[in-house]
């Protein structure tokens, strides 16, 4: 038996308690308007709503049109399934059970207000979390679009909350193309979510960082499941950001 913690917010792999679901705020937008005559035309004085409403419009969200512009990778097969995992029974067992079932259930599940899978791993260094990863969603046949929370900095500099989002609207535009409306988040290195010095100084690249995995939980229409690694224990970890997951693994050291 392998010495593994599994730490769940289910009392069994299939059932579970479902989070709620929240409606979200959709921005209106609104018109310039002008009034023109034959002889003179002037125009009226936009008000801040206004101006808010048009940039939104004009630049293509919050960030603008520059989220076009970004990379983002995207692994249509990691080349890897559970069966190239040594060991790791346990945790290939809860995986089966809660991720790979629910991919081919989800209609069911969600029926039951169960929400979108939410896996973090977390064990020492070269402990095989990346290498299990990879094997989800190389066993489900989905997309995998990999965040390294520590490469933000460097690929995105001070917009690495773009880089966040870029991220996840990836992962839906991917899950809209696949047959079972799926695609999987990695985010690699997640401690960094707390440890990283740009994190702690960066508030909006947190909240993006939170609000984007919640909102993946709770997508009603897509599958898009959140798995991310940390090389540290759980009490280590950032409580507010590790409490997004439903199901925790612990990895053991491997032998050497």
């Amino acid at each position: 038996m392998d010495n593994l913690n599994i730490k769940s917010g289910l009392n069994t792999p299939v059932l579970m308690k479902g989070r709620m679901s929240e409606k979200s705020n959709a921005v209106q937008s609104q018109n310039f308007t002008s009034n023109t005559s034959s002889d003179n035309q002037e125009l009226v004085k936009p008000s801040v709503e206004n101006l808010k409403a048009n940039f939104l419009c004009f630049t293509g969200g919050k960030y603008g049109k520059d989220d076009d512009n970004l990379n983002c990778k995207v692994i249509n097969n990691t080349g890897v399934k559970l069966d190239d995992v040594e060991d790791l029974d346990q945790a290939k067992y809860i995986i089966k059970n809660r991720v790979l079932e629910f991919i081919k259930n989800h209609e069911i599940f969600k029926s039951f207000g169960i929400s979108n899978p939410s896996l973090l791993i977390y064990g020492p260094p070269a402990s095989g979390k990346t290498f299990l990863s990879k094997a989800i969603a190389g066993e489900a046949k989905v997309p995998f679009i990999p965040i390294s929370i520590s490469e933000l900095p460097n690929q995105y500099g001070d917009q690495s909350a773009l880089g966040v989002k870029k991220a996840f609207n990836t992962a839906r535009k991917e899950a809209e193309m696949h047959p079972n409306k799926t695609a999987i988040v990695f985010i690699d290195e997640f401690e960094n979510y707390s440890e990283d010095k740009h994190f702690s100084e960066n508030n909006e690249t947190r909240k993006q960082l939170l609000e984007e995995i919640d909102r993946a939980a709770k997508d009603k229409d897509l599958n898009i499941i959140v798995v991310a690694t940390a090389n540290r224990q759980l009490d280590n970890l950032d409580k507010d950001a590790s409490s997004k997951f439903d199901t925790k693994i612990e990895l053991p050291a491997r032998n050497k």
